[in-house]
């Protein structure tokens, strides 16, 4: 299969590592940015191009759309009469409007936070994927295969519903990572206080069945503890806030009245 890579960004960085790991050199590496696209080019021996050549063999050729979600309908406009299936990589970005595209198109997202400071096991990350038709899906699943991760095989809709879930459980929990280190800052107690708590709360988790685990004053109901915490934020009206939201979600999914 002939693989061209359209961005220089994180994910174009992290997939291209993971397919030339695999022995799997993309065709080439086409940017708007020449600099981050060059250096990309350097680093996987993928040929760096200024323009998207048409596919030399259009039934094994695929572009996978390395941009914002913001880019991927200008870029779906641009590329689509070249040839090349087209692969997008957005966990709620939906498959576009086939009446409007002229081409085979797919999504393969992966469910991992991808940056310069993390480099993913791509053998453990879940591959989520859908396609616009039969040839599609059969080039998506192939490219997912050599990263090497479990594949779902999911609808827009049903992929949007596991976005939502992943930034309740990456996102939001690590904005509360950085709450938590702001309420130790005034004291001077280092952060590492609650790295043993962290890790334990991560290790018990489950594939399901994670509310039984709860505990903590909105579980039991303990409003003198929660209302002494919220005279503690008095200071931070935003803390304030989410602590309120989260404990009156709490109290109620559990059975107290707030």
């Amino acid at each position: 299969m002939d693989v061209g890579i359209i961005g220089s960004g994180n994910l174009a960085s992290q997939l291209t590592e993971a397919l030339s790991r695999s022995g799997f050199t993309p065709l080439f590496i086409h940017s708007r940015n020449q600099k981050t696209g060059k250096a990309l080019s350097r680093k996987s021996g993928a040929p760096f191009l200024k323009a998207v050549p048409p596919a030399v063999n259009p039934k094994n050729s695929v572009l996978l759309l390395c941009v914002s979600d913001d880019a991927i309908d200008s870029c779906m406009s641009q590329y689509q009469s070249l040839g090349y299936t087209l692969i997008h990589h957005s966990g709620m970005k939906s498959l576009p409007d086939l009446r409007k595209i002229n081409c085979g198109c797919a999504v393969l997202w992966p469910v991992q936070t991808l940056s310069t400071q993390l480099k993913p096991d791509w053998k453990k990350v879940p591959l989520c994927i859908e396609a616009s038709d039969k040839e599609s899906l059969s080039k998506v699943r192939k490219i997912a295969r050599i990263l090497g991760g479990p594949i779902y095989l999911l609808d827009s809709d049903a992929r949007a519903q596991a976005h939502l879930a992943a930034v309740f459980s990456n996102n939001f929990v690590n904005a509360q990572f950085s709450i938590a280190e702001a309420i130790l800052k005034p004291k001077k107690i280092p952060f590492e206080l609650l790295l043993p708590l962290i890790r334990q709360t991560v290790a018990g988790v489950k594939k399901s069945g994670n509310r039984e685990r709860q505990t903590g004053p909105a579980r039991r109901g303990d409003l003198k503890s929660i209302r002494h915490q919220e005279k503690m934020l008095e200071s931070e009206p935003e803390l304030k806030k989410v602590y309120k939201a989260i404990s009156a979600y709490l109290l109620k999914d559990f059975g107290h009245s707030s």
